[in-house]
């Protein structure tokens, strides 16, 4: 869906470190909303450069983590097509090589997710040391106009209530703490700090919890195509040994339940705001939509793998392999299929919990799974061979030495130097003659 709205329903703002950025025209409108929305009641001054504050903060913050990704598939031999943005977020469309084996390919990969998210340990900082400088421009300036009762009443100079910069920039790092310390106040209870001071430091502190509120859902909301989705699928096959059909089976159980969270949520704030109670809103409605999406997505996944066509998707290429080691023989994939799966044997009761545990936690019990597959791949094979006469074990034993034997010449022929084969070709071109 992301790459229909680049194609169709976006157009190209700019260019940015040879990275063409496209902005959909749903976040256009969606925008230029929210700013009207601003001016009911009349012209409100804060109201209206606030929101527009927002925007441009949540749009620099996204293309930062998408150029996360973008400079990450650079560097791993790959290049950025282009980046998205679009109500959802942002998208960054890249390339990476595929001529290496798959336990790269995913190295990679884990790389490129994990970049993304990683931006915003930088961006934060920044952030906080650009409020701290504002703090330090401003607080010249916040002075008691009267001293002596200010003194009695217990008032200090200073724009804000925090003795270190730490305790000043702290309490935007919690985005259910309700912001940053308040501004000090003189004795008749207006703020020392001037209106334009204080929007350029909640701008700075509404910049600091947005990029916590993206790094945490994005890592800890497994929801398709967050980026946590993708590393727990990706860290589930390359750090765990996890199969790409189990990968994308949790991916798909994960996307699920948090997408049936949301859309509950979206359904209480409709219901809230029908009742007269408040909620709803243009973000009620993106978040439902994206819920959607997900949900579509991960039909997508299931489908495919229910065809066996889970290589094809971006994410699960390694469900196909060129070559797999099974019972000890080594097999060769030459279909558009998947790898092939082999049935589960029955088992007792013990095994079976472990299977099942397994599946659940595949990175807890990875040798009671890599166990039972190779007990799955030795029964297999000792069915293959219950099952054919002594004539046909024979005949392949001997299709196996003789498949050995070429290989073994086929090793030792790349072995030679040049001037070894030019000896064997002068050789047998003198037998020849």
């Amino acid at each position: 869906q992301g790459n229909q709205q680049s194609q169709q329903f976006a157009w190209h703002a700019c260019t940015i470190c040879r990275a063409p950025i496209k902005v959909s025209y749903f976040l256009i409108g969606y925008n230029l909303y929210a700013l009207v929305q601003t001016l009911n009641g009349g012209w409100h001054a804060w109201n209206f450069f606030t929101t527009l504050a927002q925007q441009v903060i949540l749009v620099v913050t996204v293309l930062g983590h998408e150029f996360g990704h973008g400079t990450m598939a650079r560097r791993v031999g790959g290049e950025i097509s282009h980046i998205l943005l679009w109500p959802f977020g942002g998208i960054c469309f890249s390339s990476r090589p595929r001529d290496l084996d798959n336990r790269q390919m995913l190295k990679n990969d884990l790389k490129i997710v994990a970049a993304g998210p990683t931006t915003h340990f930088a961006m934060a900082p920044l952030w906080m040391a650009i409020a701290l400088v504002v703090k330090a421009v401003q607080d010249p300036f916040c002075k008691q106009p009267e001293p002596k009762l200010a003194h009695f009443y217990g008032l200090e100079d200073g724009c804000f209530d925090c003795s270190s910069a730490w305790e000043c920039v702290s309490g935007f790092l919690n985005p259910l703490a309700g912001g940053g310390p308040p501004p000090n106040g003189n004795v008749y209870g207006q703020p020392l700090i001037s209106e334009v001071g204080y929007f350029f430091w909640s701008t700075c502190g509404i910049a600091i919890s947005m990029n916590v509120m993206l790094f945490l859902f994005n890592v800890f909301f497994p929801m398709y195509p967050a980026d946590g989705c993708k590393l727990l699928a990706i860290g589930l096959m390359y750090c765990c040994g996890v199969r790409p059909r189990r990968a994308a089976l949790i991916l798909v159980m994960a996307s699920v339940v948090c997408a049936a969270i949301i859309i509950i949520y979206c359904l209480f704030q409709l219901r809230g705001a029908m009742g007269g109670e408040g909620g709803g809103g243009w973000m009620v409605g993106v978040m439902g939509m994206m819920a959607v999406m997900s949900l579509t997505e991960s039909y997508r996944i299931w489908d495919l793998r229910k065809k066996k066509l889970l290589n094809t998707h971006p994410y699960f290429f390694a469900a196909r392999s060129w070559n797999a080691t099974r019972g000890g023989v080594t097999m060769v994939n030459s279909s558009d299929l998947d790898d092939e799966v082999e049935p589960t044997q029955q088992c007792a009761l013990g095994d079976a919990v472990a299977t099942c545990t397994a599946a659940a936690c595949p990175c807890c019990w990875r040798g009671a799974s890599r166990r039972t597959q190779d007990a799955e791949s030795a029964v297999t094979e000792q069915a293959i061979e219950l099952t054919l006469t002594p004539e046909e074990i024979e005949l392949r034993r001997q299709h196996r030495a003789a498949f050995l034997s070429r290989a073994e010449a086929q090793l030792q022929y790349n072995r030679m130097s040049v001037r070894e084969l030019e000896e064997e070709r002068l050789v047998s071109r003198a037998g020849c003659e």
